[in-house]
């Protein structure tokens, strides 16, 4: 389906892809793995053209449909999730457009047109009927209920929505287009937790190949039977899972790490016979024998440790027992999104704030922390309580 060979590519003096080569065959699931910054949405960027590469050749399957979901798409202000959602039938439309135009010129043409008309409209039928386009409606609700669309209304305008909704769209429209591959740049982005099974259950029932990017490792383990690994600008592929790749990968280094071990001890000791015997006449023929088999020696490198980040952070003074205090708190903007709470919470304490999207988790936070005033009650917080918020 595609077909990668000595792909290179580089910025300035930092090599990202050297002599990379990559191959998906027909229905594989892949899985790109690496760590932040070895080149994975560079490689993505690549073979969908967004990018070109410095050298090497990309040659993808013919009459293969690519589909590709990015974190960076826009959607157009004035068009309702449903109106999106159906242009990933566009294809179809025009086709039934265009058998409703044939039916118009049948009531003036020749025999010989006729014929050939009525051929064209029933290749088309036959196309409509197999492509299940008189079921898009239905389909649409399900893959919209599927990742939680349904949650939001298909007739809300997409400009009101937040990124991580817009991503939904995004996705959702994009299987539903169901291409021959599919590229997925972190598709569990945004999902909750039910969301993401319904997608997991989706892809496992795939007919189609698709390669995806992801630091979900229960997804991966789940989704993917081939892994391409990604590190020091080498692209390396492994048969089976997430988990597969894991033990293989750690069973590579080991045997690496050996064969660095002996091949060290040989050169020392190479190194050591040949200063000790050159000078000797006896010797020296035997000096030059173990000289010229450590010049053709291959010598084995280990990837070199990537710096690791050391923090220390600096305390401030320790607030009172109760940090945040909320009495009859209402979460709102125009209108109340909730009933008056009270709750208290207490320094050392750990929370995690759980809900689908669209209920107001960042709302309660932003509130919390005065960024946003409460629509009812009040919120206060410790005299020392110093806070830091990532949103």
């Amino acid at each position: 389906m595609l077909h990668v060979q000595n792909v290179s590519h580089g910025f300035g003096e930092r090599q990202i892809l050297d002599n990379a080569t990559f191959r998906m065959k027909k229905g594989e699931h892949i899985g790109l793995v690496g760590a932040n910054g070895e080149g994975k949405t560079t490689f993505l960027n690549i073979i969908t053209g967004k990018e070109p590469a410095d050298e090497g050749t990309i040659t993808w399957a013919k009459r293969a449909t690519v589909g590709y979901l990015d974190q960076h798409s826009v959607l157009e202000k004035g068009q309702t999730i449903r109106d999106v959602l159906r242009k990933a039938f566009d294809d179809m439309y025009q086709l039934e457009s265009d058998m409703l135009e044939m039916y118009n010129k049948m009531g003036d043409c020749t025999d010989d047109e006729m014929t050939q008309l009525m051929e064209d409209v029933g290749d088309i039928q036959d196309i409509l009927d197999h492509s299940g386009f008189y079921t898009i409606d239905s389909r649409i609700e399900e893959y919209a209920n599927g990742l939680g669309l349904g949650e939001i209304g298909l007739d809300r305008d997409v400009s009101e929505l937040s990124g991580g909704q817009r991503t939904k769209v995004l996705l959702t429209k994009l299987l539903l287009q169901n291409p021959t591959i599919l590229i997925l740049d972190e598709p569990t982005n945004h999902l909750d937790e039910n969301h993401i099974r319904w997608l997991t259950t989706f892809l496992q029932n795939y007919e189609n190949a698709f390669l995806l990017v992801s630091h979900d490792v229960p997804f991966l383990n789940n989704v993917t039977n081939v892994i391409y690994h990604v590190e020091n600008a080498v692209l390396t592929r492994y048969k089976g899972n997430y988990d597969d790749f894991i033990a293989m990968y750690e069973l590579k280094k080991r045997q690496l790490e050996q064969a660095y071990e002996k091949q060290q001890k040989e050169i020392a000791h190479l190194e050591d016979f040949i200063a000790r015997n050159k000078a000797r006449v006896a010797t020296t023929n035997m000096a030059k024998s173990r000289q010229k088999k450590l010049d053709k020696m291959e010598i084995i490198e280990l990837a070199k440790e990537k710096p690791k980040p050391v923090f220390a952070f600096e305390y401030s003074r320790a607030p009172g027992r109760v940090v945040v205090e909320a009495k009859d708190l209402v979460l709102g903007y125009d209108a109340a999104l909730t009933r008056p709470v009270n709750f208290i919470i207490e320094r050392g304490q750990k929370i995690a704030i759980k809900g689908v999207n669209g209920l107001g988790k960042s709302t309660l936070l932003k509130t919390m922390l005065g960024i946003i005033p409460p629509f009812g009650g009040q919120v206060n917080l410790d005299f020392y309580a110093e806070c830091a918020y990532f949103e």
